[in-house]
């Protein structure tokens, strides 16, 4: 059906849009039958994961991602474990608002909502951004440019941390 649909890539809901056929009454004789209705069952309900479901997978696919030889025996994993991130990434962005604002980022950006969200999403683009980055030496068979998108990710993740998550103590 087209239209804008949610999908679950990889432990995260992402919006895409579908395009259907159409298909006009003049490109078929008058006296064709109809075609039956497909039968078309209803998705299972999925629950939307949230923000820390997406961080956490996304934790868990830049560790694998530290661990590996980044070559050709590792590539099938390598590139599902960025997809991780990047679809852990796109999630964070779509659910900012349901994350409480912890005390540092109440310190810059005060009662300035729209200040902070801004700020919040620079920092997840900035961190899709080395992991587009990270796909592309992937794909180009680049280890050693591959490698050095990590440290960038580790950085921009503790920065993010230290900016913008809620203190558990």
């Amino acid at each position: 059906m087209p239209g804008l649909h949610r999908v679950v890539v990889g432990g995260a809901s992402i919006a895409c849009i579908a395009i259907g056929m159409v298909a006009f009454a003049q490109d078929r004789p008058a006296t064709a039958p109809k075609p039956a209705p497909e039968q078309v069952s209803a998705p299972e309900a999925v629950d939307e994961p949230t923000f820390g479901d997406a961080m956490g997978e996304m934790m868990q696919a830049l560790r694998r991602l530290s661990r590996s030889p980044l070559d050709a025996s590792s590539l099938a994993d390598d590139l599902a474990y960025v997809d991780a991130i990047q679809a852990g990434l796109v999630h964070s962005k779509m659910t900012l608002d349901t994350v409480k604002k912890s005390s540092n980022a109440t310190s810059v950006h005060g009662d300035d909502h729209a200040a902070y969200a801004k700020a919040f999403r620079a920092q997840l683009h900035a961190g899709l951004a080395v992991a587009v980055e990270l796909e592309s030496a992937l794909l180009d068979g680049d280890g050693d440019a591959a490698r050095a998108q990590i440290p960038k990710l580790k950085k921009i993740r503790d920065d993010g941390h230290r900016d913008y998550q809620a203190r558990q103590w």
